[in-house]
């Protein structure tokens, strides 16, 4: 009896026990295995959530530091570019690997200015592209495009003296040194390239004329070297003839003094990507002169502009949140003083689920090198 006593001391738990036990015990780990699948997704839509904000507030400060830099060089009210009979009108978003393709899938004309029967075409250090990009939501329409230009300091072309051979202006020879240390012409990182913009300009019996010239090669390994200006320029500056252009520096007579200066022609737009499941996305790119564009940020969902700008020919002068600066009804790009970035958006799906996440970034930049006036105590004009 004491024997039979002690092996029920010892039995283990009945199959009731084990199946209650097995039951609770999965009630734990399941909880455990959804509170830690919660965790995770959580924390990823966090860090996805930090990436979008680094990404875009990365493309954010190139934007913001360009359009403070604009007209920064520029000669005040623009640059007259080729012009008349007979001229094609010059366009932007080209290079000349695809052509012109790059804003909403094609090019965007330069503004023009008319006075009495002459109209010319213009580089604005500011130039509005409202409603020029691609639609990405119907009832929201066209995204906007922006181009901001100054001067590069950073290649000395100021050093070279620059001359045409008689009326020919297909090339031109650029003769000088640098000073050490600074980028020569034909300078690996820094030289010029292949779709820069040049200003060209020098004195004609005593005043100054501008041209605009898009390069379309570079020889020479030392000075005296050669800049070729092909009239098959994708950008169509390069047009011989007209008014305004390249044939103004040797027609009707040479211009003298003739020097170059690179310019920073910045065009920003969307444009849509298409992965390999068929999903279209879109990124922000970054177009310097006719150089091919660089994305800066993808998942953008819209891009929009506002404008404000100083016009005494109105009333108020000052005009506010205007969606193109007046560009459309014969308004002066020369007139902002201020660029509103009212939509700079982004988002991106949240991983296991159908929704989505974004940003959406506004801020407001005074493009310091344009003029301005100073409504409290008179009107003031500053060009760098």
């Amino acid at each position: 009896m004491q024997h039979r006593h002690s092996l029920a001391k010892i039995r283990g738990f009945s199959l009731l026990e084990m199946m209650i036990s097995l039951a609770l015990g999965m009630i734990v780990v399941g909880a455990a295995v959804q509170i830690f699948s919660k965790g995770l997704g959580a924390t990823f839509a966090v860090q996805q959530k930090s990436e979008m904000q680094q990404d875009v507030r990365g493309a954010e400060s190139m934007l913001v530091k360009d359009i403070s830099m604009a007209g920064a060089g520029l000669p005040a009210g623009g640059i007259a570019l080729v012009s008349g009979s007979g001229i094609n009108r010059p366009v932007y978003g080209c290079d000349s690997t695809t052509g012109c393709v790059y804003v909403n899938k094609g090019s965007v004309n330069f503004p023009q200015q008319t006075s009495g029967s002459n109209t010319t075409n213009y580089l604005y250090a500011i130039i509005p592209g409202y409603a020029l990009g691609p639609t990405i939501t119907t009832g929201q329409g066209a995204t906007d495009v922006i181009s901001l230009t100054s001067t590069d300091p950073n290649l000395p072309l100021s050093n070279y003296a620059v001359t045409f051979t008689g009326t020919a202006i297909s090339s031109a020879k650029f003769t000088g040194s640098v000073p050490t240390g600074s980028p020569k012409l034909n300078d690996a990182g820094y030289g010029l390239k292949v779709g820069d913009l040049l200003l060209l300009s020098g004195t004609r019996s005593g005043n100054s004329v501008y041209a605009v010239g898009e390069v379309t090669g570079v020889s020479g390994t030392a000075s005296p070297f050669t800049v070729s200006f092909a009239n098959t320029d994708p950008m169509k500056l390069n047009q011989s003839g007209g008014n305004n252009g390249l044939s103004s520096l040797v027609s009707p007579s040479a211009a003298t003094s003739i020097t170059a200066t690179r310019l920073l022609m910045v065009t920003y737009s969307l444009d849509s990507v298409t992965d390999a499941a068929g999903n279209k996305t879109y990124r922000l790119m970054r177009q310097v002169n006719g150089q091919t564009p660089v994305p800066q940020v993808e998942g953008l969902s819209d891009l929009r502009f506002r404008y404000d700008v100083y016009d005494t020919s109105r009333t108020p002068a000052t005009q506010t949140q205007t969606t193109d600066a007046f560009l459309s009804t014969g308004g002066s790009p020369n007139l902002i003083r201020q660029v509103d970035v009212t939509h700079l958006t982004i988002r991106s799906a949240v991983k296991g689920t159908s929704g989505y996440q974004g940003l959406d970034i506004q801020t407001s930049v005074s493009a310091r090198n344009l003029g301005f006036s100073d409504r409290y105590g008179g009107s003031y004009s500053y060009s760098h």
